[in-house]
């Protein structure tokens, strides 16, 4: 939701938000708390997981990356393709 949609991690902290996954939260005995500071700690350490995984996955494989870009209506749109 943050990257798909562009919007700022301080939406945790909105009280609409809090009131939708406030269920959520309870269900997994409510130990923690999703807000903008938790969840701009994690984003690095889940970054960082996630490129050691890719990492490793493609360890000896060929790999070709295609980058396309174009700027239309003054908007720029950058495409990547890993085959």
């Amino acid at each position: 939701m943050i990257t798909t949609n562009a919007r700022p991690f301080n939406l945790m902290d909105d009280s609409g938000f809090q009131k939708v996954i406030a269920p959520f939260i309870q269900a997994f005995d409510g130990n923690f708390a999703v807000n903008a500071e938790n969840i701009r700690a994690l984003v690095p350490q889940k970054a960082h997981d996630i490129r050691n995984k890719l990492k490793n996955g493609m360890a000896g494989k060929l790999v070709s990356i295609k980058v396309d870009s174009v700027k239309r209506l003054s908007r720029s749109i950058l495409g990547k393709v890993f085959i």
